[in-house]
């Protein structure tokens, strides 16, 4: 008897109302004096200090951040759909493409609703035109590490390459975050808004993926999974 998709959603979609409800709060705080805003300044300030004093951690820091511009996140975005269509995943690569189109869309959406100056010094390491709150590093990162974290929860065999594939894109996510205020083009807040942002979107989208993935993504009878496929996303089937 098939499983009725919504019940296995909802709770995602729950954790995304919370998630979008720290995005509101957060930006609630941004466009008026605020004790965030004064956080953001005093910390914008600090690390611009420290970021003209130290050449060799700037250049780093400027690496890692391309881990988040979008001609990155597209490649990787592009590359996982490309595995999951050839894995005949083929709702996950839609859900995916989904993700990547509508998060992308979402984010121009909210940085047009808030016009967010950016952070202005007289000496910048970066500059950057658009607007400042939320930060599309931060967000982008989110939702592309964020839902391939979700994916190697399902494909990876092993609890240990699990847990560490979890742990080292949450990692890489927080780094690009804190790149983009180190390097001066983002209040902390504007980082803090981007992964509440991003975590909503992640949040629906991996409900998506729960209630339309809950059947073997191989037709039954007559076609045979590649001999490369993940393991089936399938959370009740046993291995």
């Amino acid at each position: 008897m098939p499983t009725s998709p919504t019940r296995f959603g909802w709770k995602w979609y729950a954790l995304a109302g919370v998630f979008g409800g720290l995005f509101g709060l957060v930006g609630s705080q941004v466009m008026q004096p605020t004790t965030l805003v004064e956080l953001d300044r005093a910390v914008a300030s600090r690390l611009h200090d420290v970021a003209l004093h130290s050449p060799g951690l700037t250049a780093a820091y400027r690496l890692v951040t391309e881990l988040g511009r979008t001609r990155t996140l597209a490649g990787v975005g592009l590359v996982t759909a490309a595995v999951m269509w050839r894995w005949r995943q083929r709702a996950g690569a839609l859900i995916w493409l989904f993700a990547l189109i509508g998060g992308s869309l979402l984010l121009e959406i909210m940085k047009d609703a808030w016009q967010r100056p950016r952070p202005q010094f007289v000496d910048p390491i970066v500059v950057e035109q658009t607007y400042s709150f939320p930060s599309g590093h931060a967000f982008g990162a989110m939702v592309v590490y964020g839902l391939l974290a979700y994916l190697a929860t399902r494909w990876l065999p092993a609890r240990r390459q699990r847990g560490a594939a979890v742990v080292g894109l949450a990692v890489l996510i927080a780094i690009i975050g804190f790149s983009r205020v180190y390097l001066g083009v983002h209040w902390l807040s504007d980082v803090l808004g981007g992964l509440a942002a991003g975590l909503a979107w992640v949040a629906v989208c991996i409900g998506l993926m729960e209630s339309f993935l809950r059947r073997p993504p191989y037709p039954a009878g007559g076609m045979s999974a590649p001999a490369d496929a993940p393991p089936s996303m399938d959370p009740t089937a046993k291995g």
